[in-house]
Formats: C-alpha cells, sequence, structure tokens
C-alpha cells in the first residue's frame, strides 16, 4: 500500500488549491503597493511639474517688470490660459490693474496648462489681494478639488525675489 501511495505523489501534476491561493495573495498584495507607489510616483511629477510652471512664471513677471516697472496686476492674480493672438495691453499703456494671463499674451510666457485640474499659479508682488507675501514674485497651491495627496493640499510653493523656490505649509 506504501508503494501505491508514494507513486501517486510522484506522479503529481499542478498545483494544490492551497498553493494557488497563496501565490494569488502574493500577488494581490504586490499589485496593491506597486498602484498605491506609482499614484504617488505621479503625483511627485505633477508637483514637480507646477514647481518648474512657477519658476518660469517668475522669471517672466521679473522680465515684464524690467519692461515696465510701474505694472500691477489685478487683484485676481491667478493665471488662466489665453490666446497668444489677444492685444498685449501692456504695450497698449493700460498697465494699472492687468489680469496676469497678460503675460501669455505679450509673449513673456508661453500658453501651457495654466488653468489646469491640479494647481492654481498666480502672481504675489505688485498684485492687490492674492493672498500671498509681497516677499515672492509667484506662487502655487493644489486646488482644493484637486485629487492630490494630502500632503500636497497643504502645501505652497513660492519663488522669492531673490529667485530661491520655498515650500511653505498653509
Amino acid at each position: 500500500m506504501d508503494s501505491l501511495y508514494s507513486k501517486r505523489m510522484i506522479n503529481k501534476k499542478g498545483f494544490t488549491l492551497v498553493e494557488l491561493l497563496v501565490a494569488a495573495t502574493i500577488i494581490g498584495l504586490l499589485a496593491a503597493f506597486a498602484t498605491t507607489q506609482y499614484r504617488n510616483s505621479v503625483a511627485e511629477g505633477r508637483w514637480t511639474q507646477a514647481k518648474a510652471q512657477t519658476d518660469q512664471l517668475a522669471n517672466a513677471l521679473e522680465r515684464a517688470w524690467i519692461d515696465y516697472p510701474n505694472l500691477t496686476f489685478s487683484a485676481a492674480g491667478q493665471m488662466t490660459n489665453v490666446s497668444r493672438d489677444t492685444d498685449c495691453i501692456f504695450r497698449l499703456g493700460m498697465q494699472t490693474s492687468v489680469p496676469i494671463n497678460q503675460l501669455i499674451a505679450c509673449g513673456y510666457l508661453d500658453n501651457s496648462d495654466w488653468s489646469g485640474t491640479y494647481f492654481t499659479f498666480y502672481s504675489c508682488k505688485n498684485t492687490a489681494g492674492a493672498g500671498c507675501s509681497a516677499d515672492y514674485l509667484a506662487c502655487m497651491s493644489a486646488k482644493s478639488t484637486a485629487r492630490v495627496p494630502a500632503s500636497y493640499k497643504n502645501k505652497r510653493y513660492c519663488v522669492s525675489q531673490d529667485g530661491i523656490g520655498i515650500e511653505l505649509a498653509l
């Protein structure tokens, strides 16, 4: 009888149900961790891209103030997309309380995704009531409706007049 049982065990092919369940559980756990890491890396990439856009905005603001020293922006100092074909009101002599998106119309900035889903970009210096310190040229923060990790919803990235970017807690 022992020899018959051992022959069956030797000729056994395939996996048992327990082995398949263990393998499926391990694969499921690995997939869950991989998905979380992927989402975090995508969020990090968005944050990094938004920081680079904020640096571009600060540089554009500095160039505009060199050309037009008395330039001020309206209270709604948030960037939005605008057509490059729009007339540049800086050159028309209108230099008081202009919308910040005129930086695109006047050729200081490219028409990137300024009014995107995740972040809000705005000018701080020479802007009435933008909600940020005049020590900074431009700032960026996550929109309240953006699907980003909570750690980004509590941060603001600003570029100082020295060109130094700093992350601030809201």
